[in-house]
């Protein structure tokens, strides 16, 4: 009997389409309600399955009620958790779709019938968009990832005296600000080769920094760069041991002139800033790249996603030019 209850149970969970269209066609019929038919289908199949076994009716008839009252108390237990991460799922859905409808409302150069047409895509394609950040993410779950070795790395030029940028991208757990929507800036692609779920200790981030230093040598050139996935100022991506480690070690190479890393605006401070600097020498600088991308609202936060204020970018500029 359990047995049964739970293979129907994992019939529920992990075939989603089959019970959706199971409730439809109960509803179709205009049964009283299709959740409680699927109760009484669903502890009918377990009273067969006893008699089966047993070959006996009055063993049926002994197991009739506790079987009842069993499998109405275990489905009712299951749609009802099931109801509620459908309606968070809803919720989140409705909630992140208001508060790109409320930038439509702004007065803006764009022509208030494009952005509608505009709207109206984005409406169509959200589901999408998170059915394939969800996929991605089953893809990475068993996928074997070596954590001792950037997700990437490359040498760029740039302006400098050498004319040349170490560009590294850490295998790290990915983007802090993926997570609070689930898809994050529509356009990034980082995401396909970080590690995710998992978090890589600090002696494995450093571990990939210094297999990177030890195929480029540092007199190839005289700017380095992060470029990684997420906000390198994210505790919850680097932990700040692991970033004075990081300073430390960029404090020592003497060929190494400026240091650019990127991050959201949330996690930039005046103590994180006057950290890294109190680690440099005086020859070597720090640069902060802020993916604003845009200063028209619509285009930023309903095309792109970005979940950036245009007051607040501002005020960090005027936090930074304080450095």
């Amino acid at each position: 009997m359990l047995v049964f209850t739970i293979l129907l149970a994992w019939v529920q969970v992990g075939n989603q389409d089959f019970i959706s269209k199971f409730q439809n066609l109960l509803e179709n019929y205009s049964l009283p309600s299709s959740k409680m038919a699927i109760v009484i289908f669903g502890s009918l199949g377990t009273f067969l399955t006893v008699v089966a076994l047993n070959n006996s009716f009055l063993v049926f008839l002994h197991l009739f009620v506790p079987i009842t009252i069993f499998s109405f108390i275990f489905y009712y237990l299951f749609f009802q958790f099931n109801n509620r991460l459908s309606n968070k799922e809803t919720y989140s859905k409705s909630n992140f779709l208001k508060e790109k409808e409320s930038i439509l409302k702004q007065k803006c150069s764009i022509d208030p019938n494009r952005k509608q047409e505009i709207f109206n895509v984005l409406k169509e394609h959200y589901p999408k968009f998170l059915s394939s950040r969800k996929k991605h993410l089953k893809t990475l779950k068993d996928k074997q990832i070596d954590y001792c070795k950037p997700a990437w790395f490359a040498v760029a030029p740039t302006k400098s005296v050498l004319n040349s940028r170490l560009i590294l991208g850490f295998q790290n757990n990915g983007c802090s600000y993926r997570g609070k929507d689930g898809i994050g800036c529509y356009f990034c692609g980082f995401y396909a080769s970080v590690a995710f779920k998992k978090k890589p200790t600090n002696d494995e981030l450093f571990e990939q920094f210094n297999k990177v230093l030890d195929k480029v040598h540092t007199n190839e050139f005289d700017v380095l760069e992060f470029g990684n996935d997420g906000s390198f100022l994210c505790d919850k991506e680097f932990q700040a041991s692991f970033r004075k480690s990081i300073y430390a070690r960029i404090s020592a190479e003497l060929n190494i002139k400026r240091l650019l890393i990127e991050s959201r605006l949330e996690f930039i401070t005046e103590e994180k800033i006057a950290k890294i600097i109190e680690y440099f020498r005086q020859d070597q600088k720090l640069e902060i790249g802020i993916g604003l991308e845009s200063r028209n609202d619509f285009v930023r936060e309903v095309c792109l996603n970005k979940g950036i204020k245009i007051n607040k970018f501002e005020n960090k500029i005027k936090t930074l030019s304080k450095f």
